[in-house]
């Protein structure tokens, strides 16, 4: 039986964790917010916040997950390939897909932004968890 190789293992567990990581990015802009509310006496209903956390959230990781594998791992292979794997240059490719939604479709700032927060944290979590991984797992 072959087994996989040592990247292939490292960009499977990637790939298949890293989209998680934006249900915590999501609860840290929670926080911001509420306590951004609190702060300001804004009255705001944490039902209300906590309706639209849960649905940015869910649908932030299924966004996450269909873009990892489809634009986000092809892009990480072909950067492990030719051996510039690094943050530097993960960072500005991950954006790409936002800056194409924004001049194609001209959507609203804050989805943008959201939408590239979450790209951005879903690609320093793939390229920790690539790089951060013991040889022994």
């Amino acid at each position: 039986m072959k087994t996989f190789s040592l990247t292939t293992r490292k960009n499977i567990r990637a790939v298949l964790i890293a989209p998680f990581s934006v249900f915590p990015a999501v609860f840290f802009l929670y926080l911001l917010l509420f306590f951004y509310a609190l702060a300001t006496n804004e009255v705001v209903s944490s039902t209300d916040l906590v309706d639209v956390g849960v649905i940015v959230a869910f649908v932030g990781w299924i966004f996450a997950v269909v873009l990892t594998f489809i634009y986000g791992l092809p892009i990480a292979l072909l950067l492990q390939r030719i051996n510039k794997f690094k943050l530097s240059l993960l960072l500005p490719v991950s954006l790409f897909p936002t800056l194409t939604i924004l001049l194609v479709t001209k959507a609203e700032f804050g989805v943008l932004f959201l939408y590239a927060y979450c790209s951005v944290i879903v690609a320093i979590t793939y390229w920790f968890m690539f790089n951060k991984q013991s040889n022994g797992i």
